[in-house]
């Protein structure tokens, strides 16, 4: 399951380190050179990168979006209001989804999901690719009875 990689960029350090518990699973970076200088040494390892920023840092997207073809951008927004804006900024939408903010966890918990699906349909041990799928689903169901109750992810 290494060559998938979930990385949160986050320039403004909102969500130091916003790992909830999914742990190792989420790469997490506050300086963009450094990130950026992570995702082309992995770029060549890896099958997927799912890249989750501000809309503050949203520019970067349409520099980098040519570059890393397995790269998908997920931008998050403050309010739901500025989703649209950012929305009409990236026509190339195949790898670009815009959100609202107050769902960054879920959305990272969903391309963690995805990325336990797409491993379990290649690798060999099949009851092994069940248990991490099983283990991610069970984390992501924790959290939205947490975010129910009111809890903030850790």
């Amino acid at each position: 399951m290494t060559d998938l990689r979930v990385i949160h960029l986050d320039s403004s350090s909102r969500y130091p380190p916003l790992d909830s518990n999914f742990g190792s699973r989420i790469q997490y970076f506050i300086y963009q050179n450094i990130c950026f200088d992570y995702i082309q040494n992995e770029i060549t390892n890896c099958r997927r990168i799912d890249l989750f920023l501000s809309s503050a840092d949203g520019n970067i997207i349409n520099t980098y979006l040519p570059l890393f073809n397995d790269v998908y951008f997920h931008l998050y927004c403050p309010t739901s209001d500025s989703i649209a804006v950012h929305e009409a900024l990236f026509p190339q939408r195949q790898r670009v989804q815009v959100f609202e903010e107050i769902y960054l966890w879920a959305y990272i918990g969903y391309a963690i999901l995805h990325h336990d699906f797409m491993c379990l349909r290649r690798i060999n041990d099949r009851n092994q690719g069940l248990s991490a799928l099983q283990g991610t689903l069970h984390i992501l169901l924790e959290e939205v009875e947490e975010a129910k109750a009111g809890i903030q992810p850790d």
